[in-house]
């Protein structure tokens, strides 16, 4: 079968470059094959449709001698077709760049070139050829990370973003879900033929994701009644997690947030889609497939676990319904660790605004000490970029999609990486600028208005007071307004009863006989000794408390839809926003509007009916809106020490490799000289960055707290010299 003849060369081609001197010796012809017996064979290559491929006695299989010139086999044994390294390579970093290129197109591109008509056998040889190509190109990179000493369990994580994790002396993540990478499921259950397993820095195991299957759906049963005010934020102390956290109108706004047993997926797909992390700068943390499922808790729990192991404390997670899942952690085994690390929960700001107003008071970014002008939505740009895979991995094999996912996010994780200087110099210049701009504006405004920072904090602690108890009405009024209520029914039934026909015939209404009682029935519950008549005072107070009620709500209802309809359009302008993505939020955007405008007549109305009316709202107001962010960050320093300690690091793993003749030597040469390629762009950001005016931070590297064991061998035989120097001279005095 196609599988095992693909692992069959593996074995083989892998065998055959550890023999060799040099992993990169494949690359040219070999000098003692020049003189040696030859054959012809048809290539696929960008130069040529055949090759001549030269061959020795000490060679033993057709694949040696094809790797050996520069060629790989599309079969392990008496291969007739074979593809150039080149060619492949090029393939490699067109799909790195433009993932949804198939291996058909590509092979259409090759025949084009060769003017051949194009036969699926090319397509099956490129692909084939292509599978090994990749397995070696992880053999090697798995070489050379286990002699840069990157090999140790959860390194990926640990180290791959320096701002986040890099630790210096005197010195956020999120996750979401997306279903774009999903894989159709093989027709009337059949396995297909392709069975083997993909290992990845960045893939969860299943069996490891389903432990917390059953820990998904214990959930406290009255989540109408949860208080979302119980987890804060203060950038000092995050505080235990709490249970209470949600509010109902999260749940029903999310289908996220809804109970596991109502996300459903379509049959047709295995793997329907993948469930990711990241750290705040963008670099890829851990992935997870959501198998034959919507998006589950358990996939989130899976990550909030692995962060509890792996990651340090005091964390703050971000996640579309954050404050539904922190009561999933509550109840799950996962509570007493996230208590103890301090970790908190919140949304992220593009899914936030819809959100209840207590929610966002506790749990948005904007609203959260210390977050700046994060806004936690990294997955959106990630899932927006990664959709491209989708034609390709939905009809592809197990095996194969992860492949795709696994080479995708490398090539993403190094893109952040060199950016991350320009990031760091561009969020520093975009908080500098608000701080300007906007800092003069609240100045003058204080002045004119004679407050003060105390008063500003006061009043946002009165907001967040006055958002846990809105809506919560004093009992005698919420009494009161239903009674009312079947007064005025009352009335109404009254009047009709008593309007007769021209025959004479009476006509009651069918709810008149109910009505009476149940106004009575409330009477006495309110101890009401005489029934209320219109022109009494308790009536007229409660009459117009239910006017003022009705105004109050429509106007929170518009303000809702105002802010929610602001972000998007800010959303909508971000470069590089996926096609479906902008589709779906101008589809949000045509409803949103139709909703101001009904919710701008409701308001008018309500307004009208106060006593006195108050000013109507125009809708042409609502067409010039704007949206306006803050700011703030600083993490420099980290990355600048890490760079510095790196091309050490590099420095010296080079001169060993080169003393002891590792055949890996040329490899690692090539992996380092990429590496300070990027680092040296991100040294002159950081540069341009030090050089801003109003820089407070340092300009100059700091040492790195944890160091390596070379470093920390050095320094323990120098304490050991001193300590043998000491003892000698010591036993010279005796």
């Amino acid at each position: 079968m196609q599988h095992e003849a693909v692992d069959s060369t593996n074995t083989g081609i892998i065998d055959t470059m550890d023999a060799m001197n040099s992993d990169f010796q494949w690359e040219t012809v070999p000098d003692d094959l020049r003189d040696n017996e030859t054959f012809m064979l048809a290539v696929q290559d960008i130069v040529g449709s055949h090759a001549y491929i030269r061959s020795a006695p000490t060679i033993e299989t057709p694949a040696e001698a094809l790797i050996l010139n520069g060629y790989l086999g599309a079969t392990p044994h008496s291969p007739t077709i074979a593809i150039s390294l080149s060619t492949l390579e090029l393939y490699r970093r067109l799909c790195l760049r433009k993932p949804s290129l198939s291996v058909e197109a590509f092979t259409k591109v090759l025949c084009d070139l060769y003017h051949w008509p194009y036969h699926r056998r090319y397509c099956t040889a490129l692909a084939s050829a292509f599978d090994v190509y990749l397995a070696i190109h992880r053999n090697i990179d798995a070489q050379v990370s286990k002699t840069l000493g990157r090999d140790s369990e959860n390194w990926q994580v640990l180290n791959a973003c320096p701002p986040c994790t890099y630790e210096v002396r005197n010195a956020r993540h999120l996750f979401d879900g997306n279903n774009s990478l999903s894989r159709m499921a093989p027709l009337g259950g059949h396995q297909i033929g392709d069975t083997r397993l993909f290992k990845s820095d960045y893939y969860l195991e299943p069996d490891y994701i389903d432990t917390f299957a059953s820990q998904s759906n214990m959930l406290p049963s009255n989540d109408a009644n949860i208080d979302p005010t119980s987890q804060t934020h203060t950038g000092e102390d995050p505080g235990p997690l709490n249970t209470s956290l949600a509010t109902s109108a999260c749940t029903d706004n999310w289908k996220a947030a809804a109970a596991d047993v109502k996300k459903k997926s379509w049959g047709i797909f295995e793997e329907t889609g993948i469930f990711a992390s990241t750290c705040r700068h963008g670099l890829i943390l851990w992935i997870g497939d959501m198998v034959r499922s919507g998006e589950l808790f358990k996939y989130p729990l899976t990550i909030v676990s692995k962060a509890l192991e792996t990651l340090g404390s005091r964390l703050l997670i971000g996640y579309d319904v954050g404050c539904k899942l922190a009561i999933t952690i509550a109840s799950s085994s996962l509570a007493q660790r996230f208590n103890d690390a301090e970790y908190c929960m919140c949304v992220d700001a593009f899914h936030g605004y819809t959100h209840s107003y207590l929610c966002q008071d506790k749990n948005h970014p904007n609203v959260i000490k210390g977050m700046g002008i994060e806004d936690l939505a990294m997955m959106e740009c990630i899932f927006s970029s990664s959709n491209q895979l989708a034609a390709v991995t939905c009809y592809a094999s197990a095996y194969n999609r992860c492949v795709s996912i696994d080479s995708f996010f490398k090539q993403w994780d190094e893109d952040k990486y060199l950016n991350l200087g320009n990031m760091l110099y561009q969020n520093y210049v975009q908080a500098c600028q608000i701080i300007k701009e906007q800092g003069s504006a609240i100045r003058e405004a204080k002045i004119s208005l004679s407050i003060s920072d105390d008063d500003l904090k006061t009043w946002s602690t009165e907001q967040s007071q006055y958002l846990a108890t809105s809506g919560q009405e004093a009992e005698w009024d919420v009494h009161a307004v239903a009674y009312v209520e079947l007064l005025q029914k009352l009335r109404e039934a009254r009047a009709t009863s008593e309007t007769a026909s021209a025959m004479f015939l009476n006509a009651t209404p069918m709810n008149y006989e109910f009505i009476i009682p149940t106004s009575t029935s409330s009477s006495y519950s309110m101890g009401i000794t005489r029934r209320w008549e219109p022109a009494d005072h308790e009536y007229l107070e409660t009459l117009k408390y239910m006017l003022q009620r009705e105004y109050h709500r429509t106007l929170d209802n518009l303000q809702r839809l105002v802010v929610l309809r602001l972000f998007e359009l800010h959303k909508l302008n971000i470069s590089q926003m996926g096609y479906r993505m902008r589709t779906h939020i101008a589809k949000s955007l045509q409803t949103r509007c139709k909703a101001i405008q009904t919710a701008v007549k409701s308001y008018n109305t309500a307004a009208l009916a106060l006593e006195p009316p108050v000013p109507m709202l125009d809708w042409s107001k609502f067409a010039l809106l704007c949206w306006a962010e803050p700011a703030s960050l600083r993490i420099d320093c980290r990355l600048h020490t890490a760079i510095i300690d790196e091309e050490a690091h590099f420095t010296r793993v080079i001169l060993e490799a080169n003393n002891a003749s590792d055949p890996l030597c040329e490899a690692l040469k090539e992996f380092c000289r990429r590496r300070q390629h990027i680092n040296a762009h991100i040294l002159a950001c950081l540069q341009d960055l030090y050089s801003l005016p109003g820089f407070a931070g340092l300009t100059t590297p700091d040492n790195a707290l944890v160091i390596s064991e070379h470093q920390r061998l050095e320094e323990d035989d120098a304490i050991a010299g001193e300590v043998g120097g000491l003892l000698n001279y010591i036993s010279e005095l005796q």
